[in-house]
């Protein structure tokens, strides 16, 4: 994959990556060795992450390497809905996540789905607290789930 980076910045003049791996960072070591072998390209890239994946360790050395920018998928800002979609996410270390990234100057966009089948005004109002409260005025994306069976 550095080869492959070098190969395209050194050909083509481009500096900026993004990884569109819903498991880049998931294997630390993997991280950790990929964060050492770019960290001297000068290069500025993005991907997406299972939240759960990263901490303010990982952040720190990815930073370093040239983050400046994540893509989440948050799925929703309900513990009810979370807990239906079988998520593990801690909304509260979320918070922290994204607080951490902002303070950083690290870029950060969330992804979240309305329409499971227990969703109701009162979820879908949690998921629209959980955006304003976390700054995501622009930078989110919703998806439709249709849970109804056509069968």
């Amino acid at each position: 994959m550095v080869k492959e980076i070098r190969l395209i910045k050194d050909t083509y003049k481009i500096d900026r990556f993004s990884f569109e791996d819903d498991n880049f960072g998931i294997n630390k070591r993997w991280t950790h060795e990929f964060c050492e072998k770019v960290c001297n390209l000068d290069i500025k890239f993005r991907f997406q992450a299972f939240i759960n994946s990263f901490d303010e360790k990982m952040i720190d050395e990815l930073q370093g390497a040239g983050l400046v920018g994540v893509s989440v998928g948050m799925e929703s800002g309900s513990p009810v809905i979370l807990n239906e979609m079988n998520k593990r996410i801690d909304l509260d270390k979320t918070e922290n996540l994204f607080d951490s990234l902002r303070r950083r100057g690290i870029k950060s966009n969330a992804t979240f789905i309305i329409g499971m089948p227990s969703e109701d005004n009162m979820t879908i109002e949690m998921t629209k607290n959980f955006l304003l409260k976390n700054g995501f005025t622009t930078n989110y994306q919703l998806f439709f789930c249709n849970s109804i069976s056509r069968y």
